[in-house]
């Protein structure tokens, strides 16, 4: 059973989501785990709309949050599968609403941004039915 913990800037949270950040093996905004501080003022600024710890059989196994673009960050332990993978988008989806399309600055609907070496979550979220939007470029310089 997935259940989802609305994050709170408590120590236990912000050390729980250091450690995730830790584990990652792929990522989009992370080159170097931040240093505890830095973690903890960013936990603290609570950036997102909706920021949850994801918990299986009450085991934390990762963090979820939703953006105001409408975009879905997952961020899971390696313990993964195309099973939680889709209750946890489930989950998401029975609970929130996108907020309204606006031109040019977000979809009428959810996103998820995988990164690029993260071909498992990809392959996945196709088999699942999802479509892919498109491919975002970092430039070099």
């Amino acid at each position: 059973m997935i259940t989802l913990e609305p994050v709170i800037a408590c120590e236990d949270h912000i050390r729980t989501l250091h450690a995730l950040i830790a584990s990652r093996v792929h990522g989009i905004s992370h080159a170097t785990v931040p240093e505890h501080d830095e973690h903890e003022a960013f936990v603290r600024t609570h950036p997102y709309r909706y920021w949850y710890l994801v918990h299986e059989n009450e085991r934390c196994i990762g963090s979820t949050y939703i953006q105001f673009d409408n975009s879905i960050g997952i961020n899971l332990t390696d313990f993964r599968s195309l099973d939680v993978i889709g209750r946890l988008i489930d989950r998401l989806l029975e609970e929130h609403e996108p907020l309204p399309a606006r031109k040019s600055c977000r979809n009428a609907r959810f996103s998820i941004n995988v990164p690029s070496t993260d071909t498992i979550m990809a392959s996945w979220l196709a088999r699942l039915g999802h479509e892919v939007l498109q491919s975002t470029y970092l430039l070099s310089r």
